[in-house]
């Protein structure tokens, strides 16, 4: 189990699996599942950033909108 600050400050936490596989040595499955979490961890990011810019580009269509609507409407003044 691991647990990191998310991008709100909030603590997430993930779970990956530690065990080395039959009789592998048991670092390297440590460091196997370190490796995943931080996988994860960058995906979990990466998946938060595009929300964010992808909602932050929709408002500023919408404000290019209306802007583009309020100059026609001065315009026909």
């Amino acid at each position: 189990l691991g647990e990191y600050v998310g991008q709100e400050g909030k603590p997430q936490k993930l779970r990956v699996s530690c065990e080395a596989p039959g009789d592998g040595d048991p670092f390297q499955g440590l460091l196997s599942g370190v490796a995943q979490m931080k996988d994860m961890v960058m995906m979990k990011m990466m998946q938060k950033m595009k929300i964010t810019l992808i909602t932050e580009l929709t408002s500023m269509d919408h404000l290019q909108n209306g802007q583009h609507r309020l100059n026609n409407s001065l315009h026909d003044i």
